[in-house]
Parts: C-alpha cells; structure tokens; sequence
C-alpha cells in the first residue's frame, strides 16, 4: 500500500492515494511517511480541517523529530489557508524548534499567494 500510495502521489493522482494511505495507516498507525503524506495531501486538496484534524491526531502521539516538525509544517499550512495566520505562526515555530526550516519556505510561498 505505502509503494502503491507513494507512485500514486507521483503522478498527481492524489485522492486515489489517500484510500491506500488510510490502508498503511490501519496496519500501522504511526508509519511516518504515510502520516506526512497523507497529512499534504489533505492540506493540498483544501480539506484543511480534516488536515488539521489528522496532524493533531498524530502529534499527540509524537512531537518531536523531523517527523512531527513535517506534521506541524502541513498543519501550519491549514492554518494559513484558513486565514488563521496566528495559529499559522505557532505551529510553523514548533516546527522550527523540532529542526525543520520547511516552515520558513511554507510561510514564503503562502505569503506570497496572499499578496
């Protein structure tokens, strides 16, 4: 499922991955590559609550490490999407502090979307 999920993203068919997603997730519910890519693939076909949703479910379990910082960044981006720039701040700091500059190029490329 993951390597099927993973060749699904890479030819942009991105809502067929997330059944295959859901399928790695069952099997094991704290596979890291499945949590991110699912947690983007909701933030980049605009189900920003539903983004949100799954990256809270998954940081309370983990959050610390480059896992939880690419959780954070994909739950920042919601956030910013829904124009809630303060909580967009928050979570694009807690990454930071988990060592992940991703945060600073998201903020970039949402910032200049908005202008």
């Amino acid at each position: 499922y993951s390597m099927r999920s993973r060749a699904l993203i890479e030819q942009g068919k991105l809502s067929e991955a997330v059944p295959e997603l859901e399928q790695v997730l069952r099997i094991e519910p704290q596979h890291a590559a499945a949590n991110i890519n699912l947690a983007w693939i909701l933030l980049n076909t605009s189900q920003l609550d539903a983004c949100i949703a799954h990256c809270t479910r998954v940081l309370e379990k983990e959050s610390q490490g480059a896992n939880a910082a690419a959780i954070f960044n994909n739950r920042g981006g919601a956030w910013c999407f829904k124009g809630q720039f303060e909580k967009c701040h928050s979570e694009l700091f807690c990454a930071r502090t988990v060592k992940c500059i991703l945060g600073l190029i998201v903020i970039f490329m949402l910032t200049s979307e908005l202008a």
